[in-house]
């Protein structure tokens, strides 16, 4: 007995699919936490790119390029994030306390991430 295949077709939709953009989303405070959480982790590779003498250090993770702030107590902020695929986000992005990168690290990462910025 031959096996016979059913092909379903779908009906097609009266609803216009919408247009595509070409506009990268910015990251979220919660993917830019994750990037620095897999550094602090050893998961993903951390290289410092450039420091600045106001306790700015630029870091490379893996295509990702982020800004950070390092003051007298040590870690204090994500100044601007620009992901690999060409989305960026700044301060302007996470104006409400609580919600820069940093502000979502444990104390564990954020010792860590210091420790490889040479900021302990």
């Amino acid at each position: 007995m031959p096996l016979r295949t059913l092909v379903r077709t779908r009906p097609k939709s009266s609803v216009p699919t919408p247009p595509r953009t070409s506009e990268v989303a910015a990251p979220s405070a919660r993917e830019v936490c994750q990037r620095l959480r897999e550094a602090a982790l050893g998961v993903r590779d951390l290289h410092i790119v450039a420091r600045s003498g106001e306790g700015e250090v630029r870091l490379d993770i893996e295509g990702w390029t982020l800004t950070l702030l390092i003051d007298a107590e040590g870690l204090a902020r994500c100044l601007d994030c620009h992901t690999a695929t060409g989305g960026s986000a700044s301060l302007d992005d996470w104006p409400r306390y609580g919600t820069n990168p940093t502000d979502l690290l444990s104390l564990w990462e954020r010792q860590r991430l210091e420790q490889a910025l040479g900021g302990d």
